[in-house]
């Protein structure tokens, strides 16, 4: 079962941060200066659990232009389970 929260702690960015981290620095070889900004503190992050387990990540960032869903990872190990759609869903609400 998927449950997506908006993340309200230091251990939970955390979490979302170590997400990111596999995926994007590790299997996407992202540069770290480039995967976390200036806009980490503005932003509303949420996390996306199965069964209990932390796989998933998202933000919401304001610009200028209206709301940015961005920064989208789920753990390799829950893709095609609903992770990322749950995201989505949690970020439109």
């Amino acid at each position: 079962m998927i449950q997506t929260q908006q993340i309200s702690t230091k251990e939970q960015l955390d979490d979302a941060f170590e997400i990111r981290r596999l995926v994007f620095v590790e299997e996407q070889q992202v540069d770290p200066a480039e995967e976390y900004d200036e806009y980490e503190d503005s932003c509303i992050h949420f996390l996306a659990y199965c069964d209990g387990v932390a796989c998933g990540t998202a933000r919401i960032r304001k610009t200028d232009n209206g709301k940015k869903l961005e920064r989208f990872a789920v753990l390799k190990e829950y893709r095609g389970k609903g992770v990322g759609a749950a995201l989505v869903e949690a970020c439109l609400q």
